[in-house]
């Protein structure tokens, strides 16, 4: 690398020397305004940055390499107070990396009193080599796991009674500034401001990386903090789900709500902030029971009314991936949600699930079904978590999928509900948390949310705003049961159809039913059923009665 046409080392002890006892009185200056010059040239600095660099440079190699405003103070024999005016002078000095800062151990309540500095390593090498400063000087080239390891033997330090609470604050303070280009740091203050709620954040980070899984509540706060009031007042914070951290999304809550039982997790959020690309490797994955892929569904011919017909067939389009890429991008410009919510309603057995799959088959997208009954939970707060978790995997498997998948909740009666009155009962309050996080997902839902309910007139009028399709499913007519039976049992003659069709008010899925029936009929015995054996098994379909028509014969 080539050389500075100046010596460097010559100059700053020369700017050195005058500074010493000068008590920053111009008069004693004299003869060094060359030397600040070419100096301020090679450092990017101004005449005061270059002076205060100049002093800690020199008390680093006269007294020690960890100089506070008193050494400097004494070097120019000026009250400290006239230190205090060049803070900013410190700070964009620090800033550039040229020197660096921490905290003392022991600490004074006046501000700037608290600090150290030193010429940064990298910084001084340069000037003893005569050679210029790269532009790009890192402090640190630690990643977030060694850096959680460092806050983390901090805080046993603290567990050991080595350093106070506020001593582990500052020293975590100073780790974050030392590794200013981290992205878990800067990513992190953004939404943390506070360092207390960042250091636990930290901790969480460190026991997951240790394969602990997830972190103590008690146990944490009691490493980090001495004093017993501090650990309850921040446990209550969690508790109560009152914690910024929580409130951020990033951290969550495990186990039972007592304080002892408790337990910190990272959400997948705080995954991706802790391990950016490595975040993969510990979110976890959908269990392929719960995907239902294209190929495994079986094409099956659908009956609907015209107007139903209508409905689906312009879902279906939407859904065509081509179609279904140009109307997210569209929608994205418009700055309107880019996620696809349907509701299907209507009697058991109208074909709502079933044109779910087959919406799923035409347009190659494979389902996430929903087990609503796995929503529920006999502990408070397990629930709210598990659908949490639904919505972060949907969301991992559409970012991973190149077809993007359905997310199917059948039956959503369940917790699709009317709200209920909180202070009736625990469960009420709880029931209503699952509906309000299902609210907000919904809200700022990037993919294809697909909800099939048999109780229309219990759906919350909250969530009929948010499904962008409201599809009604009703029992098919005198016509459209007629086709099903002629599709499902084409050896009937047209009259025998009609005669079915008009005499048992069936769904499309007690027909199936019947079909089965037929079918095992036939396995079983060998022989095709007659046509008084299909009316046999109709009268058995229903415990109430199935004729809506005086009984009329066949031929």
């Amino acid at each position: 690398m080539k050389e500075v046409d100046f010596n460097v080392l010559q100059s700053l002890c020369l700017v050195a020397k005058k500074l010493e006892k000068s008590e920053l009185k111009a008069i004693k200056l004299k003869g060094i305004k060359k030397a600040i010059g070419q100096l301020n040239k090679y450092l990017g600095t101004t005449d005061n940055q270059t002076q205060l660099l100049a002093c800690i440079y020199s008390l680093g190699y006269k007294k020690n390499p960890e100089i506070d405003i008193n050494d400097i103070s004494s070097f120019l024999n000026c009250n400290q107070l006239e230190i205090l005016a060049y803070k900013k002078d410190f700070e964009q000095l620090i800033e550039r990396k040229l020197i660096e800062k921490r905290k003392k151990n022991y600490l004074s309540k006046l501000a700037f009193a608290n600090l150290i500095f030193s010429v940064s390593a990298l910084v001084s090498e340069a000037i003893l080599e005569n050679r210029p400063i790269d532009a790009n000087i890192k402090t640190t080239t630690i990643d977030s796991y060694e850096f959680v390891e460092k806050v983390s033997d901090l805080i046993e330090e603290r567990s050991n009674e080595s350093i106070k609470s506020y001593e582990l604050f500052n020293a975590v303070e100073d780790l974050e500034n030392q590794c200013p280009d981290l992205d878990i740091i800067t990513k992190l203050k953004i939404q943390i401001s506070d360092i207390e709620g960042r250091t636990i954040f930290y901790e969480v980070c460190d026991d997951l990386i240790n394969n602990e899984g997830n972190s103590d509540l008690e146990c944490t706060l009691k490493d980090i903090y001495e004093s017993s009031r501090k650990r309850l007042n921040i446990a209550k914070t969690f508790i109560k789900k009152e914690h910024r951290l929580l409130k951020q999304g990033l951290i969550e809550l495990a186990g039972k709500s007592f304080f002892s039982d408790t337990k910190l997790e990272l959400t997948d959020k705080g995954l991706e902030l802790l391990l950016q690309e490595d975040a993969k490797l510990y979110i976890k994955k959908v269990d392929s029971k719960d995907l239902l892929l294209p190929e495994n569904i079986s094409a099956k011919k659908m009956f609907y009314s015209k107007g139903l017909e209508k409905q689906i067939d312009f879902l279906k389009e939407s859904l065509m991936e081509d179609k279904y890429i140009k109307l997210r991008n569209r929608m994205e410009q418009l700055a309107l949600i880019k996620g696809v919510t349907a509701i299907f309603y209507g009697a058991p057995g109208t074909g709502k699930t079933e044109t779910v799959y087959q919406l799923a088959k035409a347009t190659g997208r494979s389902i996430m079904h929903v087990d609503i009954s796995q929503t529920k939970s006999m502990w408070f707060g397990e629930s709210e978590k598990k659908i949490k978790e639904i919505f972060n995997s949907y969301a991992i498997i559409y970012k991973d999928s190149e077809v993007k998948p359905i997310l199917l909740f059948n039956e959503a009666d369940a917790v699709f509900g009317k709200r209920k009155d909180c202070i009736s009962s625990n469960v009420a309050q709880t029931e209503n948390a699952i509906q309000n996080i299902i609210l907000e997902e919904m809200e700022k839902l990037d993919g294809i949310l697909i909800a099939t309910t048999n109780l229309a007139d219990n759906l919350d009028a909250a969530f009929e705003r948010r499904f962008l399709f409201k599809v009604k499913f009703e029992k098919p007519t005198i016509e459209e049961k007629q086709k099903i039976w002629q599709n499902k049992l084409p050896w009937l003659n047209d009259t025998d159809t009609l005669l079915l069709a008009t005499n048992y008010q069936f769904s499309g899925g007690e027909i199936d039913n019947i079909v089965r029936k037929i079918t095992m009929d036939e396995v079983l015995t060998g022989v095709r059923p007659a046509v008084e054996q299909v009316i046999s098994f109709c009268k058995q379909e229903k415990i109430h009665e199935t004729l809506v028509l005086p009984k009329i014969g066949f031929r």
